[in-house]
């Protein structure tokens, strides 16, 4: 136990080190319960105001913080350095997670109000392009197609991009959390989106 408070007294003085982090999610991955507690004492308020400003919901932000560090538990060692630091990493599982909670949300609540429907009604519902198979299939392609355009941009650029656009950060937040001036940030985010433009032609191009 003093082992354990020691060791939170000596990371609490580098919390912004991003290889402090690292250093904690390679313990993780070794099953090492007292890493996975000091990281979660270090990043879980940002993780938490991420959520947060995605569901709205204090208690379903707390579950979807649930989440995501069961599933830094038992997926630690998927983080890849090479692919960006590893908050922004904690932001894009932490933004997946909260996202699937609020789909599985809002399809339960259709699917309560259409208890209360004609059969006819329902089964137009269910009919419908927003319960496509094909749409769901294709919708997934197109996802996969983004983020492998994404992993072709330089760390840089695709860090702040992730920040931008998948966690919803403001350009002064950006800058804060990459401890960049703003003005380099707005630069990399807009090569970053010209780039990731031309590499997702094909796809642009395949909808038109």
């Amino acid at each position: 136990m003093k082992e354990s408070l020691s060791l939170s007294n000596n990371y609490s003085k580098t919390e912004d080190d991003y290889k402090v982090i690292i250093d904690l999610l390679q313990k993780v991955a070794t099953k090492d319960s007292s890493a996975l507690s000091i990281l979660y004492d270090l990043t879980s308020p940002r993780v938490y105001g991420l959520i947060f400003h995605l569901v709205k919901d204090p208690l379903l932000a707390e579950e979807v913080l649930s989440d995501t560090y069961l599933y830094i538990w038992h997926n630690a060692n998927n983080y890849n350095k090479e692919r960006g630091k590893p908050i922004t990493w904690l932001f894009i599982l932490a933004r997946s997670r909260a996202f699937d909670r609020l789909r599985s949300h809002n399809e339960t609540k259709m699917r309560n109000q259409n208890i209360s429907l004609t059969d006819n009604i329902t089964v137009t519902s269910l009919s419908s392009e927003t319960f496509s198979p094909e749409k769901t299939f294709f919708d997934k392609e197109r996802q996969e197609f983004v983020q492998c355009a994404l992993e072709k941009l330089p760390t840089e650029q695709r860090e702040v991009i992730e920040l931008a656009y998948y966690s919803g950060f403001s350009h002064r937040e950006i800058a804060e959390e990459t401890k960049q001036p703003v003005g380099t940030v707005k630069t990399r985010i807009r090569i970053g989106t010209v780039k990731l433009k031309e590499l997702l032609k094909p796809l642009i191009e395949d909808k038109l």
